[in-house]
């Protein structure tokens, strides 16, 4: 009986012996384990993967997401267009009541001090004749003398007052001047400009002074400072602008409610799909762990053994760089296998 017993142990020793294989993997950098998972692995991730696609489309088609998105991005370039012709119509108002403001300069006088290198003083006398049909309150300027722009903190304001009746506003075909009162004056830096055009500002017999209007402000009456306010183009326009004004206002709201929209049906869908995925993680996962036939660690050199491996078919999975797997069918039919695996691609297990 002994005998039969160790008789057959040798059998199924020598069987067992013959049927192993050494496995010897070559890996890219990056890797530090290797499983060898069952053969038939990948048709039940097929099927894993049908199914996740076939349940993420019906959830597409419930909810529409893509088509949503376009509203929400045909609504804001809705709102960007009636903007845009909000803003062009105030920029044509400005610019063809600018273009009616006529400007002649009699005189004008720079001085820069030499115990100054930070600030220069300028004045000059004019006469500025309104040719628009709208009451004109101030205008806007940079002074140009050449093709200089003298550097100022910002652009300089002109109130029309007049200097005989300090009546504020400058009516339609009229003209006021300051010539035989006051200058007008003001301070540029001085630091901003080179030697050579300083001397032209202050030497140059031909040098011309040229007023460029950025900007003016309407009045509804004359009067007296302080009684009477200015109003900028959007105010002095407003039932002009209405129509426009109403196209914004209907393309923000259009807006509003496909936002809204978009944002309560992408909340839902996100909800329904985490459900799908973590319904495939949770089978990917189950599926992984049950194919695991062979582990083991990859050393220093990106080589990975394996003794003792039962001749076959196997799937070599392992986990590589920037989330990419490698996802590999071997075959196993002698006493020994090298394989060298480098290709990295997209992890089966998941979505």
């Amino acid at each position: 009986m002994r005998f039969l017993t160790g008789v057959l142990f040798f059998f199924m020793a020598t069987s067992f012996a013959i049927q192993a294989a050494e496995l010897d993997l070559e890996m890219p950098g990056g890797v530090s384990g290797v499983m060898l998972l069952s053969a038939g692995t990948p048709a039940i991730l097929d099927h894993l993967h049908d199914v996740f696609d076939k349940k993420a489309k019906v959830l597409d088609d419930r909810f529409q997401i893509h088509k949503l998105k376009t509203k929400v991005q045909t609504t804001q370039a809705g709102l960007e267009e009636a903007t845009r012709v909000w803003e062009n119509g105030i920029h044509s108002i400005k610019t063809r009541y600018i273009s009616q403001i006529e400007i002649q300069v009699h005189s004008f006088q720079v001085q820069v001090s030499p115990e100054s290198s930070i600030l220069g003083e300028f004045s000059f006398f004019c006469t500025i004749k309104n040719m628009s049909d709208r009451i004109i309150g101030e205008i806007a300027y940079r002074p140009v003398i050449g093709d200089i722009l003298l550097p100022t903190s910002s652009d300089l304001v002109f109130e029309l007052i007049d200097p005989r009746t300090l009546k504020f506003g400058l009516c339609p075909g009229h003209k006021i001047s300051n010539e035989g009162f006051q200058p007008a004056q003001f301070s540029f830096f001085v630091g901003e400009l080179t030697k050579d055009q300083l001397r032209y500002l202050e030497q140059d017999a031909h040098r011309q002074l040229t007023l460029d209007i950025t900007g003016l402000s309407f009045l509804d009456k004359t009067g007296y400072k302080g009684q009477v306010s200015a109003m900028d183009a959007e105010k002095a326009f407003a039932s002009d602008l209405a129509v426009l004004e109403k196209d914004i206002e209907a393309a923000q709201q259009a807006k509003t409610q496909a936002d809204q929209v978009y944002a309560d049906q992408k909340k839902a869908y996100e909800m329904e799909y985490n459900k799908v995925f973590h319904s495939f993680m949770d089978a990917a996962s189950a599926l992984q762990r049950a194919s695991v036939r062979y582990t083991a660690k990859v050393d220093k050199d990106n080589h990975c053994h394996m003794d003792n491996v039962e001749k076959g078919q196997y799937m070599v999975y392992a986990h590589g760089s920037g989330g990419r797997v490698i996802f590999r069918k071997i075959c196993i039919d002698g006493p020994k296998k090298d394989v060298s695996l480098s290709l990295l691609e997209k992890d089966p297990f998941k979505p």
